[in-house]
């Protein structure tokens, strides 16, 4: 079983994790339009047995039973803007099953790079 935090409208690694062979995957989407919106493509793809969308976020939402994988690919325009770190060390301390592997995060690191912009005002 798999938890996908932030699935997005296109609920990508959702859809990735199902076609693997998941037993099942939860897609947690906070912004209700993406998740109707992931429901569409979850369908389409003919995968609704294998995957719920829950609207929320996952800080929030109790699920069925705890998972065994932690998928995300929660990262904004400047890293860790989305509230990466807290969503992930929550969804390990709730969800994750004891013992289970380590969360996997897309991209695996993130950095942010600024610079000034000189004569602009």
């Amino acid at each position: 079983m798999c938890l996908d935090i932030g699935t997005g409208s296109l609920a990508l690694l959702a859809v990735a994790a199902a076609k693997a062979g998941a037993k099942h995957t939860y897609a947690v989407e906070s912004n209700l339009e993406a998740a109707a919106a992931a429901r569409e493509v979850i369908a389409a793809e003919k995968l609704e047995a294998a995957i719920t969308v829950i609207d929320g976020y996952s800080t929030d939402v109790a699920l069925p039973a705890p998972v065994d994988l932690l998928l995300h690919e929660i990262i904004g325009e400047i890293a860790s803007a989305e509230g990466v770190v807290a969503a992930v060390l929550d969804a390990g301390e709730r969800h994750l099953r004891s013992g289970a592997a380590a969360p996997v995060s897309i991209p695996a690191r993130a950095r942010t790079l600024l610079s000034r912009v000189w004569g602009v005002r």
